[in-house]
């Protein structure tokens, strides 16, 4: 990663409007013409689109169906997929800019783009990539020949800690800036599937209900530096030098030790999960899984992600990297999309060098998602640059901090159907009441036995409200199919169900 230097003033002022959670803020994007990948019957992007404004309760005419047409047959999965500029302009600006002008431009402050979505775009200038997300923050602003960003919601004047939340910023500049400077928070729901999308709505709405005992998570590679260090590096706050980024990495620890978070640093030169004999974290315990995760802050782990993590809902992982969120959609081993597809809620990363001064800042980002920002606020306040590489996935309203949260102590028994087809056994479960959300494992026996239910482990798999099972048709007529349920709060349910050939 090449190094370059960013000089950002530092104003300690404390919050004090309320995080904007409300969902006829939002308008969710989706691709008309997306495959139908999970053969449901609607294209993936709308799928995903319509259910998160049916679990969010977003008005319906807040969606925005785009056809996109995308070049030379590409698909979805395509890493290097891109808008051409014309394309972007007509097939997502000028709509958008309609849906906004009809909802009325300052009711709504968040954007949300799906599954099927090019995320870069071609810019006119330089013929280089950017994000497509992004440059969305001020669409009365995208003209033929590139961007013109006026004044954004960038960490000046009200400092890195500082800032204030997205409505009261809009509201203080409302009336001095021109009507298409107007900007919008804008975040991703995407992933390998419409289960691990789903996933990410899930999770949010779980964490921002209930109560979460677990990990904050810190990966630091030069040792455990003093709090005085700490407060003397983010008193500039710059990411110039290797030494910078281990500063910011180690800084989130202030912020989560401020939430009551629960805090394991591993400060060796080393990742979390590698085969180091004897690594450990700072307190005591080994440093070979992560359990309960609920965040991350890290570097360099450019490429690899190591099979330790248990996250929760409502957790977010951010690994400073040259790549952190590349190919965020494939199985390609970028350490924040393989956290996503094993159950992270959100990641803020990029998707091609941004150097040390454009990556997304996790310090920032944690000093407001901790103290009740949104999810979106926090990743939009963490991105140095815009518009640049960087983008976020993630459910915007996401605020697990922002909440007055119960503690989740029961779990209803779920809705467990079995029918046959020509492969076996298709089971599926849906959770019903109040535990909305859970790990599932299935056996087939001959008769009802409840030591058969071992409880599921991460290694199972993400929380999921809906999941779908196979078993090879049993060799008798007659079976039991046992069901074993358990939510992120550690309750656990069974179920039998009596199948019949």
């Amino acid at each position: 990663m090449r190094l370059t230097l960013a000089l950002l003033a530092l104003v300690l002022v404390a919050a004090k409007s309320p995080a904007g959670e409300n969902p006829a803020t939002v308008v969710v994007i989706y691709r008309t013409n997306c495959d139908d990948y999970d053969k449901d019957g609607t294209g993936d992007s709308e799928q995903i689109a319509r259910y998160y404004a049916a679990r969010r309760g977003i008005p319906s005419d807040h969606l925005l169906g785009v056809k996109v047409e995308l070049p030379g047959g590409a698909n979805p999965f395509d890493k290097y997929l891109r808008w051409t500029w014309e394309s972007y302009r007509s097939a997502l600006v000028k709509p958008l800019r309609a849906k906004l002008n009809a909802l009325g431009r300052t009711r709504i402050q968040y954007i949300v783009t799906t599954f099927g979505l090019p995320l870069r775009v071609q810019v006119p200038t330089g013929k280089t990539d950017m994000s497509a997300d992004v440059a969305l923050a001020q669409p009365f602003r995208i003209s033929e020949d590139g961007l013109h960003s006026g004044r954004y919601y960038d960490l000046q004047p009200d400092g890195r800690y500082g800032a204030q939340h997205f409505e009261a910023f809009r509201a203080r500049h409302a009336a001095s800036d021109p009507p298409d400077d107007i900007g919008y928070i804008v975040s991703r729901i995407d992933g390998v599937s419409v289960a691990a999308c789903k996933s990410l709505i899930d999770g949010a709405i779980y964490a921002d209900t209930y109560k979460l005992d677990g990990f904050a998570y810190v990966d630091n590679r030069y040792g455990v530096h003093s709090d005085a260090e700490l407060r003397a590096w983010q008193s500039g706050g710059h990411y110039f030098a290797l030494a910078d980024i281990d500063k910011g990495v180690e800084s989130t620890r202030s912020y989560f030790q401020a939430a009551k978070l629960k805090v394991r640093q591993q400060p060796d030169d080393e990742s979390i999960g590698d085969s180091k004999a004897g690594l450990r974290y700072t307190d005591g315990s080994p440093a070979d899984v992560a359990p309960r995760a609920l965040a991350y802050a890290g570097w360099y782990n450019y490429g690899r992600y190591n099979a330790v993590w248990d996250w929760l809902p409502g957790s977010v992982a951010i690994d400073f990297d040259s790549a952190s969120l590349y190919a965020h959609n494939l199985f390609m081993g970028s350490f924040d999309g393989m956290a996503l597809f094993n159950g992270a809620s959100g990641a803020v990363g990029c998707f091609a060098e941004p150097y040390a001064n454009g990556h997304p800042q996790p310090d920032v980002f944690f000093a407001y998602y901790t103290r009740g920002y949104t999810f979106g606020e926090s990743a939009w306040l963490s991105m140095p640059q815009h518009p640049f590489v960087d983008f976020a996935i993630g459910d915007p309203l996401m605020n697990p901090y922002g909440r007055g949260r119960s503690r989740d102590n029961a779990i209803s028994l779920p809705s467990v159907t079995v029918s046959t087809g020509h492969d076996g056994l298709h089971v599926s479960i849906v959770m019903t009441g109040k535990a909305e959300i859970a790990r599932a494992r299935m056996v087939v026996a001959d008769a009802r036995n409840d030591k058969l239910l071992a409880p599921p482990t991460y290694h199972d798999g993400r929380y999921q409200r809906e999941f779908g099972l196979t078993a090879p048709r049993p060799r008798s007529d007659h079976a039991w199919i046992g069901v074993v349920v358990t939510d992120p709060a550690g309750n656990t349910a069974r179920v039998w169900t009596e199948w019949k050939a």
